[in-house]
């Protein structure tokens, strides 16, 4: 029996016909078959290859056998960025590097995008910053996690360099280590592969895209050329990734985000309500502001009637504080509130117990100085 061997990425292993081209890859081995769907077979300690009851197969009087290759570069717990303008072979070079990793795994930005099932706006227009913004941080923090747990992660993406500083901010706070490796061809090449493999003939997106990447400035040294076959563009971008040049540095992100919560200072007969939280001190009732509310007020009146039934009425702010609590600073707004006295009691899940309680007997429990010192205020008019 006569046998052709070639080698391909792994990728393409699992969706070639016999009409693919099968694009050459040093790392890698494949006896190939010239009729029916290659498919490659499990080989002990790999987790690239499907798994069939033999490690052969016969097909057309060829018979075909995987040998997966290893890629010792990537280790666990770092995250690397290839990215670069459609028709680029960006998701072609990220599935072999992956494909050769010990634990790795193939994050793709597009099903981030895909997952967007209302108000989706395409991402090369002004309108979508918000939402490229927030697909961002969410692909940043799942490949944190994938990395956090050992996996080495290659994060497949149009990810510019308009973006980069966020995305290496967001991992350097989790001490993890970024890679960014850019693929791109000539910009015909591109938008002549978009026009095949899409089917279509208006590329304006496309277009777009690939002038946002044609200067890259600073990271123009994290280019790979990709016009020539798939195969030297995977050992070009296996060779880049062997050093330290691609690797991104930036100081950590620290988030300055500052919550707000509102409390209200509530009362009868020189006794005020509190309510027991789960760190098993008391604290006022009252909320986080949320982004929808129209002011402090609306917040306030919401949170009384969801934590204790009341209705209450809204008076003027008594005193502002910053609580650490957890790790994270709360700006506190507390406010002097009315309302009708209810003849029990009762509390939302969010809290254990509800009380009434003088400042005397306050003094003697567990509850925050401001929230203390609010009530002090009120107890003296």
């Amino acid at each position: 029996m006569t046998v052709h061997t070639t080698h391909i990425p792994a990728n393409i292993i699992g969706r070639a016909t016999p009409s693919t081209t099968i694009w050459v890859d040093p790392h890698s081995t494949i006896r190939k078959s010239t009729t029916g769907p290659l498919r490659p077979e499990r080989r002990a300690g790999s987790p690239t290859c499907h798994s069939r009851r033999s490690p052969h197969r016969r097909a057309g009087g060829v018979v075909i056998q995987v040998v997966p290759y290893r890629c010792p570069m990537l280790e666990g717990g770092q995250v690397v960025i290839i990215s670069g303008p459609p028709g680029s072979g960006k998701t072609t070079v990220a599935d072999a590097i992956v494909s050769g990793c010990e634990l790795g795994v193939h994050l793709e930005s597009d099903v981030f995008y895909r997952s967007i099932r209302s108000g989706f706006v395409a991402p090369h227009l002004p309108d979508a910053h918000h939402q490229n913004t927030a697909v961002m941080d969410v692909v940043t923090d799942a490949a944190a996690a994938y990395a956090e747990a050992g996996y080495a992660v290659v994060w497949d993406g149009v990810v510019g360099p308009w973006f980069l500083d966020r995305v290496a901010r967001r991992l350097a706070a989790r001490r993890l280590p970024l890679r960014y490796l850019v693929v791109r061809p000539d910009r015909e090449v591109a938008l002549d592969r978009v026009r095949k493999r899409d089917g279509v003939t208006e590329t304006s997106g496309a277009e777009i895209m690939y002038g946002q990447f044609a200067a890259l400035g600073e990271f123009e040294s994290h280019v790979v050329e990709s016009n020539r076959p798939i195969a030297d563009v995977i050992g070009a971008c296996r060779a880049a990734l062997t050093g330290d040049s691609l690797m991104v540095s930036s100081d950590a992100w620290i988030d300055d985000r500052w919550p707000i919560s509102v409390k209200a200072v509530l009362g009868w007969d020189d006794r005020f309500v509190v309510l027991r939280n789960r760190r098993d001190e008391w604290e006022l009732p009252g909320g986080r502001l949320d982004a929808t509310d129209a002011g402090p007020e609306e917040t306030l009146r919401r949170e009384i009637n969801e934590e204790l039934g009341l209705d209450a009425v809204v008076g003027p702010m008594i005193d502002s504080w910053i609580y650490e609590v957890e790790g994270r600073r709360v700006l506190i707004l507390t406010y002097e509130c009315e309302a009708d006295r209810p003849p029990e009691f009762d509390h939302s899940d969010e809290h254990t117990d509800v009380g009434l309680h003088t400042i005397a007997e306050l003094e003697a429990e567990v509850i925050p100085s401001g929230y203390l010192r609010s009530i002090r205020r009120v107890g003296r008019r």
